[in-house]
Parts: structure tokens; C-alpha cells; sequence
């Protein structure tokens, strides 16, 4: 029997060689696809950063697009509201232009009495006259 063992223990030493290697091969095997598996992991993360990075360009994009838009509003509408002040302070002018003579006329007729009452006079005069004498008014026809 002793012969048996040693002519199994040659049989078993020619195959340590050969599982050695198949267990190298496993390991290298093993290893490769640990590799393979981190740099797809690191190419999806990649993706991923980039999908994000696009992401976050086309929403920056979006917002400076809506603050465009909102300064041209807030600009149309300060353009809008300086052109209705400016409409409203010429109306005022003309008003007040209006009202200053009205006062002019006023303050006439207060510092000179006699002189206003003289053309009141006057008028109611000229126009029983011109009944009088059946004469047409010539102001009455410019008008």
C-alpha cells in the first residue's frame, strides 16, 4: 500500500500545479471583472454627473430667461407709467395755463371796478341799439 501513496501523491503533485494556475486564473478573473464593474460604476456616475450638469445648465438657462423677460416687463411698464406722467403733466398745464387767466380776468375786474362796469355798460348799451336800430351784431357772425 505504501506504493499506492506515493504513486498518488505524484498523480496529486502534477495537479497542484494546474489548480494553482486555475485558482490564479480565478483570482485574475475575479479581479478583471471587480475592475470592469468599478469603471462601469465610474462611467455611470460620470453619465450621471453630466446628465445632472445639463440638467442644472438648462434650468440656469430658463431662469435667466424668465428674469430677461420680467426686466423687459418691469422696464415696458416704467416706460408705460413715464409717458401716462408725462400726458397727465400737460394736462395739468393747460389747466392751470386756463385757471391763470380766469384769475387774470378776475383780478382785472377787482382792481379796476370802474372799468369793468363801464364795459358792462358799454355792452348792455351796444346791444339795445343794435335791437333799436335793427343793426346785426358783427361778433355774432365770426362765431
Amino acid at each position: 500500500m505504501a506504493v499506492q501513496k506515493s504513486s498518488a501523491a505524484q498523480g496529486d503533485s502534477s495537479k497542484v500545479p494546474a489548480a494553482a494556475e486555475l485558482l490564479m486564473q480565478r483570482v485574475e478573473e475575479r479581479e478583471q471583472s471587480i475592475q470592469e464593474r468599478a469603471e462601469r460604476r465610474r462611467r455611470k456616475r460620470r453619465r450621471k454627473r453630466q446628465r445632472e450638469d445639463r440638467a442644472s445648465a438648462k434650468k440656469m438657462h430658463h431662469s435667466i430667461e424668465t428674469i430677461k423677460w420680467c426686466i423687459i416687463a418691469i422696464c415696458s411698464v416704467w416706460v408705460v407709467s413715464f409717458v401716462i406722467s408725462i400726458a397727465v403733466m400737460i394736462r395739468v398745464h393747460s389747466r392751470v395755463v386756463e385757471i391763470e387767466g380766469q384769475v387774470k380776468k378776475i383780478q382785472n375786474a377787482i382792481e379796476n371796478p370802474l372799468a369793468t362796469a363801464g364795459a358792462r355798460l358799454g355792452e348792455n348799451m351796444d346791444s339795445k341799439l343794435r335791437e333799436w336800430f335793427k343793426v346785426s351784431d358783427p361778433n355774432a357772425a365770426k362765431e
